[in-house]
């Protein structure tokens, strides 16, 4: 099943030779990465190259994830790191993750994020995401080695109207986000 997989084709539609899982038998050779429950958007991290993916939780927990070719992310056995002791070996954890409630609860469904460019006010490299439940946009400063996230995302934009997808434009260095509550694209410029 393709289901809660991140797969890989080229762009005429046909599987790079290098996919984990190409000439193995009874595999799907387009899977690239496997074990999410609804990865929801994504980006390349542009320093590095490394493919971050918001992979929507179920009842508890919602997360972050750099996807490496063949690695398991734990769905759907895990919703992120839960319960406690549930990944297997080789299970790859998620770099971010968040509470539906309580403490450090940043809201309930994910929206992955994009990469600031050079134009955005100091910020540039940065990563940007937010929750559509949540209603809000974060920021987050990836480490020094870019898998992973330094501190706690800050609120950037609250009262979002639901983002459900991002992008910056590579002219003016804006970050543009669906607000699907208003039917608006919406455009943040960036801090001069």
């Amino acid at each position: 099943a393709l289901e809660g997989k991140v797969l890989r084709l080229n762009l005429d539609g046909s599987i790079p030779g290098d996919n984990p899982f190409v000439g193995q038998v009874g595999k799907r050779e387009e899977i690239f990465a496997y074990g999410f429950r609804n990865p929801f958007r994504m980006g390349f991290d542009p320093q590095s190259g490394k493919l971050w993916v918001a992979d929507v939780g179920d009842l508890t927990v919602e997360e972050i994830d750099v996807v490496t070719s063949g690695s398991n992310y734990s769905w759907p056995y895990c919703e992120a790191t839960l319960p406690a002791s549930c990944a297997q070996p080789g299970d790859v954890a998620p770099i971010f993750t968040y509470p539906h409630s309580g403490a450090g609860s940043l809201g309930t469904s994910i929206t992955g994020g994009q990469f600031a460019g050079n134009a955005f006010g100091g910020l540039e490299g940065d990563y940007f995401f937010g929750d559509y439940i949540g209603n809000a946009i974060y920021h987050a400063e990836p480490n020094g080695t870019r898998d992973g996230i330094v501190g706690t995302p800050t609120t950037f934009v609250s009262s979002a109207g639901g983002p459900v997808d991002f992008a910056f434009g590579p002219i003016d260095g804006a970050l543009y986000y669906v607000a699907i509550f208003s039917g608006e694209v919406r455009r943040v410029a960036p801090v001069a």
